[in-house]
This record gives C-alpha cells, structure tokens and sequence, in this order.
C-alpha cells in the first residue's frame, strides 16, 4: 500500500470567509519542494524570499550568514536537505512566511495519512477555502480590499493540480 501525507495550509489574520487549501504531498520531502507546493497551491510566483518556522529551527531560502533576520533564531536548516514530512508528522507547529515586504504568513497543520494508488507521488489539492492570491497583492490588506471593490482571482483547481503535476514532473 502506497501513501501520502495530507496538510492543510491557511492564511493567517484572513477569516470571513478564510483562504486555505488542503493537499497531498510525497511522503518524502524536502521544504524547498514544499515551499514549491505551497506557491503553487496559492497562485504566487516564487518571486520573493521564503521561510519555514518550526520551535527556535528556521529553514529558508536566505544565507543565514547575511540575513539579518536570523540574529533572533538558534538554528538554520538547509531547505533542500531537511525533510519537512518528519517535522510535519511530528506535530509541530509550522509557519511559512512568504515576502516579506507582504508578510503572507501561513499556518501548516499535519492532517494525516492518506492511501495513494499505486506509484502517485504528485502533489494536488484535495479541498481549498477562498479565492487565489498572488505576488502583486501587498498582503493581507490588499486582499480585503480587493474582495470589497469585487476583484478577486477565481481559485481554479483543475489548473493549480495540472501546475502541481508538472512541477513535480521536473523535480
């Protein structure tokens, strides 16, 4: 039997109505693909810098030598190298920032697992909440505002877990 892990993703500071998606990722994986999934998943186009937080542990896209906001955390791991389902499975509590001049911050819960069938490894979204975002919104407040003036961006599914299939055809 062949499985997958199962993790729901949800904007912060957004609540009525919210923005989350729930997704399949492999069961082995890297945050750098995770990172990968996530941009994917909410219409971003990987243009700005990125940071997982877990406890005092930051795993990021930054050199933890020249970033200066690393001076507050004990610990920097390689985002290539660490294996985000392991941390996930544990329960931890999971951040992922994502521009920082935007500040999307998003909190990641560990669903479970879930039976794939046979050799399925890619990534899709299961269940969302909300519409897409994208790097042109300056966060959360450019959010609100385009919901009221009714120029949000139409969440698409079947296109996000076509673009999620082909990602995962390169890695």
């Amino acid at each position: 039997m062949m499985y997958k892990n199962v993790i729901k993703v949800k904007l912060k500071g957004i609540s009525k109505p919210p923005v989350w998606r729930e997704i399949e990722i492999p069961l082995r994986i890297s945050f750098f693909e995770l990172h990968l999934i996530i941009q994917t998943a909410f219409g971003f186009e990987k243009l700005f810098g990125w940071e997982f937080e877990i406890d005092k542990d930051i795993i990021s896209s930054f050199n933890p030598m020249t970033s200066p906001c690393f001076q507050e955390h004990e610990n920097y791991l390689d985002p290539v190298i660490s294996m985000a389902d392991i941390v996930l499975m544990n329960d931890s509590k999971v951040i992922y920032r994502y521009d920082y001049t935007s500040n999307w911050v998003f909190n990641i819960e560990y669903k479970g697992l879930k039976e794939c069938k046979d050799f399925d490894f890619k990534p899709r979204i299961l269940k969302y909440k909300g519409e897409n975002l994208n790097d042109h919104m300056a966060g959360n407040e450019e959010l609100l505002f385009t919901r009221e003036s009714g120029d949000e961006i139409e969440f698409d599914i079947f296109s996000v877990n076509d673009n999620l299939s082909k990602i995962f055809e390169k890695i």
